[in-house]
């Protein structure tokens, strides 16, 4: 455990692979930040680009970081949710920002975030607003994606349908206004979201908060379940923004559906599909499941055909690793049942009509 004598109120665990294109802007955002009472914890997942001389750059430029950061460098990839798990263990903050590295914070991010979720024991986790942005070719800066001067929406924390499919709120819509007002949401982003430990203790699993089997992707969708069926509220608070670099979204369009699945590498596609499956059969209940059988199934059934027609190999890759994990995953559902304090049917107030 690092700094343990003199825990800071909140750590910020910065996961890293790769990142080189993004992180002097995510790092910078960061020193910058109004508020300061954290301890910042770098884990890089063996990074093959110049990443760690980046971070170890900014470190040394920014010797007020000396006695408050830490730096772990991994031989290999060991995934979004086993690096994000060894912060949480390692550090002994009340909150707790895990951060993207694609992600660049406005200065009063995390103050807004704290203030707000000291002054309400029942949230669990908050955000803030989160606009898209991209990398300018031409500046090798960041500017906010723009159509008729219309800043774009990343999330406004996430939605959920009928058939599961879980969303960003917001996103792709142009920023107008019309999530301008705090609220409560089914749950956050995962790009920058802000957690009270104590909650994320209630619900681990095998002493896993981020599902480690998951590897990468959905793992904020799950631990928005979990934290849901244990009684614990999600905030979403546009007075504090941030601006993610989301470089691909699929469409609800059926038209672009298959182009744009077809830029996505191909493990996302089979971790996709099968971790979809485990966050419903870790957290929802199965009479809830059945009363949106024809909406649900028919989503699930429509994914399925797809993959047959068009991705028949990685339908075959997802399938296998599915009934693989399968028993991992029930047995994780009987653990985290003694967390539920809220039954299932209680979170269909967050259907989407």
């Amino acid at each position: 455990m690092f700094n343990k004598q003199a825990a800071p109120a909140l750590t910020i665990s910065l996961v890293t692979h790769n990142g080189q294109r993004w992180l002097p802007y995510c790092l910078a955002a960061v020193a910058n930040q109004i508020y300061q009472d954290f301890f910042f914890l770098i884990i890089d997942n063996g990074s093959l680009d110049n990443t760690v001389a980046i971070i170890k750059d900014f470190l040394i430029k920014n010797p007020e970081f000396k006695n408050r950061s830490r730096l772990i460098q991994h031989k290999n990839n060991i995934g979004f949710a086993r690096a994000h798990n060894q912060a949480i263990a390692w550090t002994d903050s009340k909150y707790i920002l895990l951060l993207n590295q694609d992600v660049k914070l406005s200065k009063f991010y995390l103050a807004t975030l704290i203030k707000q979720m000291a002054k309400q024991p029942t949230v669990a986790a908050a955000s803030g607003k989160l606009i898209r942005w991209v990398l300018s070719a031409a500046e090798g800066g960041l500017e906010a994606s723009t159509t008729l001067g219309a800043e774009y929406l990343d999330s406004a924390g996430l939605v959920i349908k009928k058939t599961r499919r879980v969303m960003e709120r917001g996103g792709g819509q142009p920023d107008t206004g019309q999530y301008d007002k705090a609220s409560l949401v089914f749950g956050i982003s995962g790009a920058a979201p802000i957690y009270k430990r104590s909650a994320l203790l209630a619900v681990a699993s095998d002493w896993e908060i981020l599902d480690e089997d998951f590897f990468s992707y959905k793992e904020d969708v799950d631990l928005a379940w979990r934290l849901q069926r244990a009684g614990y509220e999600a905030f979403y608070l546009p007075e504090a923004v941030a601006y993610h670099d989301r470089s691909l979204v699929l469409s609800d369009s059926w038209r672009n559906y298959r182009l744009t699945r077809r830029q996505r590498a191909p493990v996302w596609r089979i971790y996709s599909w099968s971790n979809h499956l485990f966050v419903l059969l870790k957290n929802d209940g199965w009479f809830n499941l059945l009363r949106d059988l024809p909406w649900w199934l028919g989503y699930e059934l429509a994914k399925f055909f797809y993959m047959l027609l068009f991705e028949p190999i990685l339908l075959k890759k997802a399938v296998s690793r599915f009934f693989y994990l399968l028993p991992t995953i029930l047995r994780k559902r009987k653990i985290l049942r003694q967390s539920w304090q809220r039954p299932s049917g209680q979170l269909r107030r967050w259907w989407l009509k």
